[in-house]
């Protein structure tokens, strides 16, 4: 039969041909990394409130040369009113 090769039907392979492309996808495919917090949050200022892209850069500046600096290594759901008040009194004017 022309469906038949190496002794087994198209169907008895299918199973381990996908297993194999799900293999081969995985390894050709990078995993994407979860959006950050800044990311998410310019993508809401940009897309869901259409904002200019230049309104967007000026938030990306500030995310970058002022807020990460100071809050790198903390997560944002752990980052309250005395930490911010704290940051805030080493701002110069």
């Amino acid at each position: 039969m022309l469906h038949q090769a190496h002794g087994a039907s198209l169907a008895e392979r299918r199973p381990s041909t996908r297993r194999g492309a799900e293999r081969c996808r995985a390894r050709s495919v990078p995993a994407q990394p979860s959006p950050t917090p800044q990311a998410e949050y310019l993508r809401y200022i940009e897309i869901d409130r259409g904002r200019k892209t230049t309104t967007v850069h000026d938030y990306r500046s500030v995310i970058d040369t002022h807020l990460l600096p100071a809050f790198r290594d903390a997560r944002l759901e752990d980052i309250a009113a005395p930490q911010i008040e704290r940051w805030l009194g080493t701002l110069r004017c």
